[in-house]
């Protein structure tokens, strides 16, 4: 199948290229159609493909879209460097490898996506992986009452911990994180939620050594507003012109901002609610904020409803302004996480759906194996 699936890209190239470069094409020509931005119709010939949804573009040439393939779930993401698709598949690559965190719920094969297919269209890297079905966080929470939030999101933010201590445990760390990158589906035995984190291109990394401890990062002053999906959800040394970033500290914070968007519907900073309709704030407003909080080392945020006091204890720790003594999610205390599971009464629950299928998985679908 790969082989044919191959054939058909290199011929739907081979023709783009022959229409681009015929006698009355300048060379111009054919290189602008070569270059040319992704669109659905570049599948059209691929078997067993189906594009439902193309998602908003980053840019031009960054390509996201929801799908079928072979009656499966799938997302396709394209970019044109290949760098791109080499992180993907070095992270898909190693995911059976990581290290589970004792005491915390176990990380499974249906904790990240799989890739299906890698090929190349014209000048763009593209990637197919399985999409769970499920929807994100924010569209999980969106018309939850806050009763029905302090039940839920315990066993959901559990889960979310035991996976980035997972695959921090092999080098691996998300640039940029919130409740869009956390899939949800329930667990027809238990009934529990049950998470996938996606995202996959978000991650930095390579596989072990744990390179990213001390690795630091120059942030450019208007790179943590420039997507409106990352507004609000990085931290305050973020936005600070020149100031080291450690990757593994801002994930905390964007933990506790993703926590927080899902208890009030936006994150800490960036935007303003009036009458259940969130507003982003104007230009410069939350660079200028969030380098006061970084100044003054005091949250600004609006405060809170929830009963659940282990949820506002968690988050509270990793929305801590102060990046040296912000926890990472690696040496988050275990017992925080675990008092948070046993608040809302699905502990048990969590241990019976969830087992170590790694090896099942592998040996029954090549799940991990280069395709």
């Amino acid at each position: 199948m790969k082989l044919a699936l191959a054939a058909v890209l290199l011929a739907a190239a081979a023709t783009t290229l022959e229409r681009g470069s015929g006698v009355h094409a300048s060379p111009t020509s054919a290189d602008a159609a070569y270059y040319a931005p992704v669109t659905s119709s570049d599948f059209n010939t691929i078997p067993g493909l189906f594009i439902e949804k193309e998602l908003p573009r980053l840019n031009r040439y960054l390509y996201k879209a929801r799908g079928q393939y072979k009656e499966e779930s799938v997302q396709i993401q394209c970019d044109m460097a290949e760098s791109y698709k080499n992180q993907i598949g070095r992270v898909t690559e190693h995911l059976s490898e990581g290290t589970n965190t004792p005491g915390l719920v176990p990380v499974t094969a249906n904790t990240f996506p799989k890739i299906e297919e890698s090929m190349r269209v014209r000048a763009h890297h593209c990637v197919l992986t399985t999409w769970p079905r499920s929807v994100s966080l924010k569209d999980y929470v969106q018309s939850m009452s806050s009763e029905k939030k302090d039940k839920v999101l315990p066993a959901i933010f559990a889960q979310v911990i035991s996976a980035l201590k997972y695959l921090r445990s092999m080098g691996f760390v998300y640039r940029t994180f919130g409740p869009e990158s956390i899939m949800v589906h329930k667990d027809t035995a238990s009934g529990v939620p049950k998470v996938t984190l996606v995202d996959l291109d978000h991650m930095l990394g390579t596989f072990k050594p744990l390179e990213l401890r001390t690795k630091e990062i120059m942030w450019h002053e208007s790179q943590a507003e420039r997507f409106t999906d990352e507004r609000g959800y990085h931290s305050p040394e973020d936005y600070v012109p020149m100031q080291p970033l450690y990757l593994e500290k801002s994930m905390s914070w964007m933990l506790g901002a993703t926590i927080y968007a899902s208890l009030t519907g936006m994150p800490p900073y960036g935007f303003t609610k009036v009458q259940d309709k969130v507003f982003p704030w104007g230009k410069g407003v939350l660079l200028q904020v969030m380098k006061d909080v970084h100044a003054s080392g005091n949250n600004k945020y609006l405060p809170v409803e929830t009963t659940n006091k282990h949820l506002a204890t968690l988050m509270k720790t990793l929305l801590d302004c102060n990046p040296k003594t912000r926890p990472t999610i690696e040496n988050l205390n275990v017992q925080l996480v675990k008092n948070l599971v046993e608040s809302d009464g699905t502990q048990n629950m969590l241990e019976k759906s969830t087992t170590d299928v790694w090896n099942a998985a592998e040996s029954a679908t090549g799940f991990w194996k280069e395709k």
